[in-house]
Order: C-alpha cells, then structure tokens, then sequence
C-alpha cells in the first residue's frame, strides 16, 4: 500500500510522529471494514505504529500507545478475531475477562 511505503519513508527521515498518526490511520481504517481478513494488516500496522511511537510517549498530540489500545479495545471488543491477532503480533498485549493489558514491552 502507498501509505504503508509513506509511513515507512517519513520515519526513515526523523518523521517518527507523522508515521505513527498514518499506521494509526491504516489500523483504524482496516478495522472499519469489519472483515476479518483485512485483521492481521491491522496487527501488523499496530506493530509498526508503535515501533515508530517509541521516543514519543511524551507528545501531547499523540496518546500513550497503551491508552490507544484501550480506546480501541472499548470501540471494538467485540471482533473477537481481531484479539487474537493482535496479541500475538504485539509482544506484552494481553486481552482476557478483565480487559486489555500491555506491558509495553516490543522486544
């Protein structure tokens, strides 16, 4: 996607924030599409919103990657093939009865 390739190339040249806001774009826009077979692009371009997030947890303009994941968690909890998905591709999310946990941990 040329978004995707946008992303990546603004990061590449110290646009951390502007290619974050755009993954976080692409994975808003995938779950609005409500099939689950656009799901793993989303976990995939979650990954990536906050590989490039990281160093900017302290911009007023963007939210804090864990409070992002709640807001998302509260508007679509119940696309229940999307969980999964995001948890195994983002190292230190956890999803259970009690809610959506991330440690924050992206090794």
């Amino acid at each position: 996607s040329y978004l995707r390739t946008l992303s990546s190339t603004l990061y590449k040249h110290g646009y951390a924030h502007t290619a974050t806001l755009l993954r976080r774009f692409l994975v808003e826009d995938h779950i609005q599409q409500s099939k689950s077979k656009y799901y793993s692009y989303a976990a995939s371009d979650m990954k990536k919103a906050i590989d490039y997030g990281e160093g900017l947890e302290d911009c007023p303009q963007l939210p804090e990657t864990e409070v992002y994941l709640r807001t998302l968690y509260e508007q679509h909890k119940r696309k229940t093939a999307l969980w999964p998905l995001m948890t195994d591709k983002i190292k230190g999310l956890s999803v259970g009865k009690d809610g959506l946990r991330y440690s924050g941990d992206t090794s």
